[in-house]
């Protein structure tokens, strides 16, 4: 019979990656949950109007959405850990800037930035749990991440709420970022190794362009409904 003990570094390796794909399945839906709870907070401070209120909300989905599939590619190429790095870095920068936002405008242009940081975020984490931990375990692996993934979207009201009634709403981006240097520092000094399952390959730009122009006018056209020229740009 084959020796079915596992080696410490792939046991170190696998439960620091597990860690990590936790705590990034619950940081995206997080944040977008409990920045929705602030949005009123967020109107009184900055003078937005309803349009522009809709569009910091939007604006974040928007941009995860459109570069969620050339980030997945751009890492299954360049390689999955240092996209999630990046990922998590313009993450917890943008979360700043967003809390620092002197106008709606900017908020709304962070927001963008942070989507971008999202999607190589959430382009990546699951791939790399994918890639260490073996066919056997991979299903209580996902299971975790899923959890993870309710659990921020279940926390974000309750804790975005209790912040903005006790502090600010800035306080849902330094959480936000805060969370996003702890993953960071585990990252940085925990995850050895490098996975690219595509290394060498060609990236798509043209194509990527089109998908990411696509997903913004198919967004973008439903949150203009039910105006005849937004069915246009869904047709």
């Amino acid at each position: 019979m084959a020796n079915q003990t596992a080696k410490p570094g792939a046991t170190s390796t696998k439960n620091v990656v597990l860690a990590i794909a936790i705590l990034s399945s619950f940081l995206t839906p997080f944040t977008s949950s409990s920045v929705n709870i602030a949005l009123p907070s967020i109107a009184a401070k900055l003078s937005l109007s309803a349009i522009s209120l809709n569009w910091v909300a939007t604006s974040y989905l928007l941009a995860a959405a459109a570069f969620l599939v050339p980030m997945g590619r751009l890492a299954d190429i360049r390689g999955r850990k240092s996209i999630f790095q990046i990922g998590i870095v313009i993450d917890a920068v943008s979360s700043i800037l967003c809390a620092l936002a002197p106008s709606g405008g900017w908020l709304i242009a962070f927001r963008i930035l942070q989507g971008i940081g999202g999607s190589m975020i959430f382009g990546t984490s699951v791939a790399i749990l994918t890639s260490v931990v073996s066919p056997q375990e991979r299903g209580k692996a996902m299971g975790f991440t899923v959890a993870a993934v309710y659990t921020g979207l279940s926390a974000g009201p309750l804790i975005g709420g209790f912040i903005t009634q006790h502090w600010s709403w800035q306080g849902i981006f330094y959480l936000n970022a805060l969370l996003g240097i702890i993953i960071s520092i585990i990252v940085f000094t925990q995850l050895k190794g490098e996975w690219a399952g595509a290394k060498g390959e060609h990236f798509d730009i043209a194509g990527s362009i089109l998908y990411a122009l696509a997903m913004i006018v198919l967004i973008y056209a439903f949150s203009v409904l039910p105006a005849l020229w937004g069915l246009g740009l869904i047709v």
